[in-house]
């Protein structure tokens, strides 16, 4: 079976050295586990982040309508090198995104926010986060 998208979620230790990584094959050296991985994951599905380009379509259900994205006016405090204003900007990461189902699973060590119901780590044969 074929993983479904998912992000690991954790902080950059404050004062981690890359350049002196005594494991620098690990992806996740300097990361600090966050207490609520689903939660930030969930805020990302809001937002339309986890669907860029459509690629998670299959998993929201027909019908779901999404928010349109807006024009935001920039700040007239807020200059270019040259000192003209901003022009508007199209924002497509508004919330009100579907939020499918989330799980969280162990891959390579790490918490891995995985969509589905909560038997979903159990199905892609991965440990369910112990807490």
């Amino acid at each position: 079976m074929k993983i479904p998208p998912y992000i690991t979620s954790g902080i950059m230790e404050v004062g981690f050295d890359a350049k002196n990584n005594p494991n620098p094959d690990d992806e996740n050296a300097g990361m600090v586990q966050v207490k609520d991985p689903v939660r930030i994951c969930a805020r990302m599905w809001d937002t339309g982040d986890m669907n860029p380009n459509g690629i998670t379509n299959s998993l929201i259900p027909q019908g779901f309508v999404s928010p349109k994205p807006v024009m935001l006016e920039s700040d007239p405090r807020d200059r270019d090198p040259n000192g003209k204003p901003f022009p508007a900007q199209l924002v497509t990461n508004v919330p009100g995104h579907y939020i499918p189902p989330l799980a969280e699973c162990v891959i390579d060590n790490t918490v891995a926010v995985i969509p589905g119901a909560s038997n979903v780590c159990a199905k892609l044969g991965l440990p369910v986060l112990q807490r």
